[in-house]
């Protein structure tokens, strides 16, 4: 578990919003495989497993933060800039992102992670590879196929 401890942080890290946040949900991550794999289940893959768990952990994380906050006390907060001072172009790129955000929700969890990793994390296609333990160019068809399947969705 030791060798994935580097990329897992990364991983957790750029879905949480702080590094304390991904600090902990690194040790909820490796405490929780730890107990997976003392249970005596065998495992054949475990990045894999590594990886699902951390999911999970993210996902549990953001779903405890969930609260209704009134948007009137955004707006006083500066947060969130009332309707009436968004520029044409602001709103379009918001809805744009929402699009986008809606489409990529319709990919696999596999394609949207390949996509998020390149593209919005700006890793290298060699990097994609070492977190998935995947080659280069098994990775690259991956990514391709992920793309196309977006471009498909777009149009």
């Amino acid at each position: 578990m030791a060798d994935h401890h580097k990329a897992l942080l990364r991983f957790l890290e750029f879905r949480l919003p702080s590094k304390a946040d991904a600090d902990d949900a690194l040790s909820i991550t490796m405490l929780r495989t730890w107990n997976y794999l003392t249970s005596g289940t065998h495992v054949e893959h475990l990045p894999g497993l590594i990886y699902t768990i951390a999911r999970s952990v993210v996902a549990e994380f953001y779903r405890s933060r969930r609260s209704t906050v009134s948007t009137d006390l955004l707006e006083e907060s500066g947060v969130i800039i009332p309707d009436t001072q968004h520029t044409k172009g602001a709103m379009e790129a918001r809805v744009d992102v929402q699009f986008l955000e809606e489409k990529l929700k319709e990919l696999s969890e596999e394609d949207r992670d390949l996509i998020v990793m390149k593209h919005f994390e700006q890793l290298s296609t060699q990097e994609i590879a070492d977190r998935l333990e995947k080659s280069v160019t098994a990775t690259s068809v991956a990514l391709h196929r992920a793309l196309k399947k977006l471009r498909g969705l777009i149009e």
